[in-house]
């Protein structure tokens, strides 16, 4: 009997929640989800990351057809820089080791650097580079008009 009630019972409150009655499948397409890292790099590597950043990373991303990452370089507190990725992929991109995203990454850096084990090269200095790194997941809302 206790059974019985209990499933009438969560019948009710599904039935009784919008959101979970409708009979349509809706996406949020209004957010954009990513990658949300927070970096603290090793003394003395900032203005060579900047030179990767801007002379290959961001071109190579462009290039491969991704959003721009949000780069957020802290003057006080712990991190020393924090980026948001974006994915067009959504949260689906957690289901890769190696996602679409980056093998056209890799691709493009790869011609820009002059070959795919000199853009190899280039991310294996970016990794030496972190002393500590925080990875989340999130996204983020528009801007109202």
């Amino acid at each position: 009997m206790k059974i019985r009630y209990g499933m009438m019972a969560t019948i009710l409150l599904l039935a009784s929640v919008p959101s979970l009655s409708q009979d349509k499948v809706e996406r949020n397409a209004a957010l954009t989800y990513g990658t949300v890292e927070m970096f603290k790099f090793k003394p003395n590597t900032g203005q060579r990351l900047q030179e990767l950043e801007d002379k290959y990373f961001i071109p190579a991303g462009r290039t491969a057809g991704l959003i721009d990452p949000v780069i957020l370089h802290l003057n006080t507190g712990q991190w020393d820089a924090i980026y948001f990725f974006p994915s067009k992929l959504g949260l689906s991109v957690m289901e890769y080791r190696t996602s679409p995203d980056d093998v056209a990454f890799m691709t493009e850096l790869g011609k820009l650097a002059g070959g795919a084990d000199k853009a190899k090269a280039m991310m294996q200095e970016w990794e030496d580079s972190i002393e500590t790194r925080v990875r989340h997941a999130g996204h983020v809302h528009p801007m109202p008009k």
